[in-house]
């Protein structure tokens, strides 16, 4: 049996900004996790890499549309689905574009591009409506959800940078502390080594690097927990005009 790979990757919306990257194997432990300036060629080659192709079972979770609608201005169902549904309480909104809208601003779309050579041109990933049904998959999910759908009793959790590092610090404190309690149980490993809490004197620039990471880590970790039957999974839209994977506490 081939070892199973869980990717994250915050993708960035240009090729100019930084994009989060992790990878968790089978056991639980985060084998790889880096934030820098990735271009699409460069995330493509990473899952084209024989070691990942050909001797392990791949599943990529990314934060970003993958799918639209073949009508450029139709906005995606998915978002709208998501808003309609209470993930453990809580209404959930994410920002809803259309193919037309990311091309106007942003010249396009980076997650629509990366996973359509990964399934279309390569054709060793496919799209899914259900996790761990193909050997190599890819699927967009988001870190805002997961957080809502795996602690709730923090949610929002308060790590992302919207005003003072400092209020970004605490928020993350709280999630350190709940993500820690899986590796203290042996489910992960090499959370504490690559996610230690960061110093008070972090430029805004350094945290939002740490921030990316943190975010494709919530990406795998997500569909680790899945996978190991910690959480249940939450599916929004279709692979026709675009889906959303969310894991649920159970």
């Amino acid at each position: 049996m081939k070892e199973k790979i869980f990717a994250g990757i915050d993708l960035a919306w240009t090729e100019n900004n930084e994009t989060g990257i992790c990878l968790i194997n089978g056991n639980g432990e985060i084998i790889f996790s880096q934030s820098g300036v990735y271009s699409n060629n460069d995330i493509v080659r990473l899952f084209l890499n024989s070691e990942i192709t050909d001797k392990k079972e791949v599943c990529i979770g990314i934060d970003a549309p993958l799918i639209f609608p073949e009508d450029s201005q139709e906005y995606r169902n998915a978002e709208r689905d998501l808003k309609r549904t209470k993930i453990n309480g809580f209404h959930i909104s994410s920002f809803q574009v259309s193919k037309e809208y990311m091309k106007r601003a942003y010249k396009g779309s980076r997650g629509e591009d990366i996973a359509g050579y990964l399934v279309k041109k390569h054709k060793k990933f496919s799209y899914t409506d259900r996790i761990f049904t193909h050997s190599h998959e890819v699927v967009e999910t988001f870190p805002t959800g997961i957080t809502a759908g795996i602690f709730p009793e923090i949610f929002p959790a308060g790590y992302k940078l919207k005003g003072k590092i400092s209020d970004s610090l605490k928020g993350y404190a709280v999630l350190y502390e709940k993500i820690k309690i899986f590796e203290e149980q042996k489910i992960i490993s090499g959370f504490a080594m690559n996610f230690e809490m960061p110093e008070n004197n972090l430029k805004r620039k350094e945290y939002k690097k740490f921030e990316d990471k943190i975010d494709a880590f919530l990406c795998a970790f997500g569909l680790f927990l899945v996978y190991k039957n910690l959480a249940s999974e939450l599916y929004f839209g279709d692979t026709k005009k675009g889906l959303i994977f969310l894991p649920l506490k159970q």
